[in-house]
């Protein structure tokens, strides 16, 4: 599928970085009842996210948001690709006592193996956006709608995840080496959120298809969580 995933991932983190930072306010009938859904009272700053999502971060925030998880909004804070490989590498770096390894973080990666990673790295933020099991008729639509301002590759990549069956031993396949493991695992932690049984279940799942250490893990998760503050 003809997709620049490096580059779609790249601009929803950033647009949705700026509609934080600057405020911009996209309102419809679609994100109120996204709000709604999720709990967010009138007034409330996650009720004005969901509201403000557009553009590029309206994908972000369709699958992170209108897929179930109260926490995904803060992927956004991340504000850019960077910011995942580099997160992964830091706690491994805590976690170990500043051991080094030859990793090649995902932002230092060629365009190649950048956009490999990249894929790899939107179907682990899908599947932990749909770490809780539900997606309603009414979520589904929004998604489509929200998603469809990316392009017919774009949409269609993201509908095929989304009905994905959810095989976590088969993304956690995807990852290469140490490094690319570390990535999946940080952005699965900045889309759930620790206390929802259902995402705590998602990571605990990942985390050992994924062979990380459980030390290791909580790391990755209190970076993930600094990082959104």
């Amino acid at each position: 599928m003809a997709i620049d995933a490096k580059k779609l991932l790249q601009d929803m983190l950033a647009e949705g970085k700026e509609l934080l930072d600057k405020g911009k306010g996209y309102v419809d009938q679609g994100t109120d009842y996204a709000a709604d859904k999720l709990g967010a009272p009138e007034g409330s700053q996650n009720r004005n996210l969901y509201k403000n999502l557009a553009g590029g971060a309206a994908a972000a925030g369709a699958l992170a948001v209108l897929l179930g998880t109260r926490s995904g909004g803060n992927l956004l804070k991340l504000g850019a690709l960077v910011g995942i490989g580099s997160l992964a590498y830091k706690a491994y770096q805590k976690q170990s006592g500043g051991a080094e390894d030859d990793a090649t973080l995902i932002e230092a990666a060629s365009d190649e193996e950048a956009d490999r990673r990249a894929r790899t790295l939107l179907r682990a933020m899908i599947f932990a956006a749909r770490a809780d099991g539900r997606i309603s008729q009414e979520e589904r639509a929004m998604i489509e709608e929200k998603i469809a301002i990316l392009g017919d590759d774009a949409k269609s990549f993201f509908l095929e995840e989304m009905m994905r069956d959810m095989d976590l031993a088969a993304l956690a396949a995807e990852a290469q080496n140490p490094q690319e493991a570390r990535e999946i695992y940080a952005m699965s932690a900045l889309v759930c959120g620790p206390d929802d049984p259902a995402e705590r279940a998602h990571l605990n799942g990942l985390a050992a298809a994924l062979q990380l250490d459980a030390a290791l893990a909580t790391e990755i998760e209190a970076e993930a969580r600094a990082a959104q503050i």
